[in-house]
């Protein structure tokens, strides 16, 4: 059978495909895969987009090393996207189908093919090879393996798609909870603020100069602890890494706690804290002190 030849090449799309690279990378490295089995001179993955109706081109592989173009024919490319059918030519230039396609003309682009990547629902893309001036260097069973890899490209990019936007979705919603989180935190610092500030007012009426010191310090770690809330926000939403670095554990939670004084006196609830021998932990400080402070509130 002539076709099992292409056996061994549709293998090895399925396991790049199967793989978590970038899906870029993996759109260039199928393309390559494509070149090394279809006697083409340049080939093409383009990704219909959803959001503005443009076509970007998600990979690109020219072998004719004596042309820079990278333009493909827009005319074939709608023209297999509407009708979602693979399509061959022998000579685009003498094509009937292609009279209106200046850039075939341009190019004097010989042999061509173009097969529809469907995923479950339409057509996203299309898989573009041409022969530049060359013609009739391509057979039935060329289009037919094409057509195999178009389907599976297809169905891959789609489920990349799909995955992509549950993801983003999933952040949103994420994304709420943690504002809802922070807005709570915040607040409660600026419960303790408050109360600071009012603390302040009564020392300095008594002009207690050392316990203005000791609540201004609180003050200070209330506000740096409200800096460092949206400086989490931010690092959710950049997706960054924790900073996990040797911590004081002990001198961590002590700090937590002197902040969260001023409330703790208000409701007549008394602070108390052990070391119990705790010294030193790898762990982001910052983020700790959160969820130590949400804990105690």
């Amino acid at each position: 059978d002539q076709n099992g030849k292409y056996f061994p090449a549709l293998y090895r799309t399925a396991l790049l495909l199967g793989e978590r690279s970038e899906l870029e990378v993996l759109l260039e490295q199928v393309l390559h895969l494509v070149l090394e089995n279809l006697p083409a001179k340049r080939g093409a993955i383009v990704i219909q987009s959803h959001e503005n109706a443009d076509r970007d081109i998600a990979a690109y592989l020219n072998l004719d090393h004596a042309s820079e173009d990278a333009s493909l024919s827009r005319t074939l490319i709608n023209y297999v996207l509407r009708s979602r059918s693979a399509l061959l030519t022998d000579n685009a230039q003498t094509d009937p189908r292609f009279r209106s396609s200046e850039t075939l003309h341009q190019r004097r682009i010989g042999a061509a093919m173009c097969a529809p990547m469907c995923g479950a629902q339409e057509a996203i893309g299309v898989i573009y090879l041409d022969a530049c001036s060359e013609t009739g260097c391509f057979e039935q069973p060329d289009l037919e393996f094409l057509t195999v890899i178009g389907h599976v490209v297809g169905l891959a990019v789609e489920n990349r798609q799909m995955d992509q936007k549950n993801f983003r979705q999933e952040r949103l919603a994420a994304l709420g909870q943690a504002m809802a989180s922070i807005s709570h935190d915040m607040r409660s610092v600026l419960t303790g603020v408050t109360a600071g500030v009012e603390m302040l007012e009564l020392a300095y009426e008594h002009n207690d100069m050392k316990k203005i010191q000791n609540v201004g310090k609180i003050v200070r770690r209330a506000t740096d602890q409200i800096e460092a809330y949206l400086t989490d926000l931010l690092v959710f939403v950049r997706k960054s890494e924790l900073k996990r670095a040797p911590a004081p554990v002990a001198a961590l939670l002590q700090a937590t706690l002197d902040a969260l004084q001023p409330r703790a006196n208000k409701h007549n609830i008394a602070l108390q804290f052990s070391s119990n021998n705790v010294t030193m932990a790898n762990i982001d400080g910052d983020l700790m002190q959160r969820v130590v402070m949400n804990l105690v509130n």
